[in-house]
């Protein structure tokens, strides 16, 4: 007589199929987890761009000098204005330059004010040195803003900006 053939898997075979995949499977799991993570950690940074470009924007429009700037006393003295945002209470030192390539006039001025917290205009009229005069087209602004809380400084603006001189 000839031995029968048992068609079928054993208990065995199955059980190692199964251990195979978890095998695979665990070696699968951590490259996955990790760019998981990597796209969740894109996506995080592509969020935060935005809100950093908004607040260096209204930094930078909230803190500057305005464009234009007014010619008096004959060219010889420019009131130069701008916004500042600062802490309230903080002292404000703001030192202005304004210099004209055309004529060769160069002025500074200064101010000092308490800030109030809120975005706030302040005023400069820098005093021309030596006989050259201001006249009407462009010229460079720079300024210097340090804000000091009980003589400590703890932050500080600066500006170089292209200004439109204009007569009273």
């Amino acid at each position: 007589m000839s031995p029968r053939r048992q068609f079928g898997f054993t208990l065995i075979e199955p059980l190692v199929v199964i251990a195979v995949i978890g095998v695979m499977i665990a070696l699968l799991l951590p490259p996955v987890q990790a760019a998981c993570e990597a796209a969740s950690q894109s996506q995080r940074t592509s969020n935060v761009t935005p809100i950093g470009l908004a607040i260096r924007n209204y930094s930078i429009q909230s803190n500057t000098i305005h464009p234009t700037a007014t010619i008096g006393n004959g060219g010889k003295k420019v009131v130069v204005t701008g916004p500042i945002s600062a802490t309230e209470g903080a002292e404000i030192n703001l030192r202005v330059t304004l210099t004209q390539r055309s004529t060769g006039a160069v002025a500074e001025g200064r101010t000092r004010f308490v800030a109030t917290g809120d975005v706030e205009t302040w005023e400069v009229t820098v005093d021309a040195e030596g006989d050259e005069r201001f006249r009407p087209g462009g010229a460079a602004g720079v300024a210097l803003a340090l804000a000091e809380d009980r003589r400590k400084v703890d932050d500080a603006h600066q500006w170089l900006v292209n200004v439109t001189l204009v007569e009273k």
